[in-house]
């Protein structure tokens, strides 16, 4: 058992100013330069903030793309920047650093951001679709073999270089999900930028081979469980560990065994807020360090909180 301490967590909220057809150059040069100068930010934050990287150099391959993302931000559409941010902190080698938008940053996109209406995750006999949006329930139970252009395995192998981890496991359990967002889809060569739909080959339940467009729908804002029951019509009782899928923890007692079963799904906020600064703000010397740092125009907000010391196996 060897003491250490835990990575950092960076939350990177963007938010875009509004635009007007009579200010569009001014607020490009706006936007290139937000976009710029918070990818400066965030590696002068790494350098300082990071456990790691307070006493080491920022890892090569961050420079690099760093660089990469600001040549493209010209360019490169808001969503597909966003995309680019993930992958940046990936090269940091944790499940904990991150980049999501804020509210702030969808409201004021062109348009609501886009998604698959389709929940995709990766079994051992391949990648399946098992949940899905109102209206798109045909597709439940079908085996995805082509994302776009690529074939499913290369589509997942691909976004898994967007995905933060810390290690192979990870990478596996949220790729799937990367997927079904336009930004990550550009970024990985599955569509092209404002692609309105994508076209999925598939194998259904009965075992014919086809080919479909899935049109991209807006996002639905909310949390999702893990893992949702079986949607297939006649599907068994779902296991005990999706019973409650949507639940952080629950228990029940088993009749005539003189035993309980209990369930820890995840580590979230029963409300779904964020509280970590108020938990941990009066409490920084016990359980670790909580700062709130304002970026500038294209990221508006960073949280980072890590643990001050941990004990790792």
């Amino acid at each position: 058992m060897k003491p250490s301490t835990l990575l950092s967590v960076f939350t990177l909220f963007a938010g875009l100013p509004a635009s007007g057809v009579e200010q569009e150059p001014a607020m490009a040069n706006d936007r290139l330069q937000g976009w710029r100068g918070d990818l400066d930010f965030l590696q002068a934050a790494v350098g300082r903030e990071h456990y790691l990287f307070r006493t080491n150099p920022v890892p090569e391959s961050f420079r690099k793309i760093a660089g990469e993302l600001k040549g493209t931000a010209s360019t490169a559409s808001d969503l597909r920047m966003l995309a680019g941010l993930q992958r940046l902190m990936t090269t940091l080698g944790d499940g904990h650093c991150y980049a999501t938008p804020s509210p702030k940053f969808i409201q004021r996109l062109k348009a609501p951001p886009d998604e698959l209406p389709l929940r995709l995750h990766a079994f051992s006999d391949g990648l399946f679709v098992i949940d899905t949006h109102p209206g798109f329930e045909s597709w439940v139970g079908r085996r995805i073999t082509r994302v776009g252009s690529v074939q499913a395995d290369e589509a997942l192998r691909r976004v898994a270089g967007y995905v933060p981890r810390d290690n192979l496991f990870r990478a596996r359990w949220r790729s799937p999900g990367f997927l079904g967002y336009p930004g990550y889809l550009e970024a990985i060569g599955c569509v092209g930028p404002d692609s309105r739909q994508i076209p999925l080959g598939f194998v259904s339940t009965d075992g014919t081979e086809s080919v479909a467009p899935v049109s991209f729908v807006p996002m639905q804002m909310a949390a999702r469980p893990p893992l949702v029951p079986s949607r297939l019509r006649g599907a068994p009782e779902p296991p005990p560990s999706l019973r409650h899928a949507s639940s952080n923890f629950w228990f029940e007692a088993i009749p005539g065994r003189g035993a309980t079963y209990l369930q820890f799904t995840r580590i979230r906020e029963h409300t779904g807020k964020r509280r970590a600064a108020q938990r941990f703000d009066g409490n920084r010397r016990k359980k670790g360090y909580c700062v709130e740092e304002r970026f500038c125009s294209t990221i508006r907000l960073a949280s980072i909180w890590w643990p001050r010391q941990a004990s790792r196996h």
